[in-house]
């Protein structure tokens, strides 16, 4: 059983929103996105809860099994959402695999429907990422004579229906 600061019974992961499975419209990457996540350890599953809420408009989320990697880039899209007022995060202590994420938002917004856009458009930035990497790896086998594998002829499949 884990406890916020104020000592209040922080719900379960299976309770929590924005803990569980993938996070596609896509049920086929959905899927990939699940079994990708099954292969880690469950102690080191991401998952972020309301760790204490001043209303709907200011809350600090705990992210647990996360550090700088993605809470830097989160906080850097937050930023530039236009009701966001104030983001940051802090890393309580370097031992715990914990950030404390404090997000104070606009009246007529909400701090978790502020938080789920940022994730979107990091999940967005870090796809297209990906998307151009494989891209780029394969056009460098092919330039080169090297055999491709399958993971390398998924980049095509997109390429010959973008046309």
């Amino acid at each position: 059983m884990e406890f916020a600061a104020d000592g209040k019974e922080l719900k379960s992961e299976e309770e929590m929103p924005f803990s569980g499975g993938g996070t596609s419209l896509d049920p086929q990457q959905n899927k990939r996105l699940i079994e990708i996540r099954s292969t880690f350890h469950p102690s080191y599953i991401p998952s972020l809860f309301i760790a204490e809420e001043k209303g709907p408009t200011e809350v600090t989320f705990h992210l647990k099994n996360e550090d700088h990697t993605i809470c830097n880039p989160l906080r850097e899209v937050l930023n530039r959402h236009p009701a966001v007022l104030h983001v940051g995060y802090t890393i309580p202590h370097p031992s715990e695999r914990l950030v404390a994420f404090v997000l104070r938002v606009k009246d007529g917004f909400t701090c978790q429907e502020v938080m789920r856009d940022g994730f979107k458009v990091l999940m967005d930035i870090f796809g297209n990422l990906g998307e151009k990497f494989s891209e780029a790896v394969t056009k460098y086998k092919l330039d080169n004579g090297m055999q491709l594998d399958d993971e390398d002829m998924a980049p095509l499949e997109l390429d010959s229906q973008r046309r």
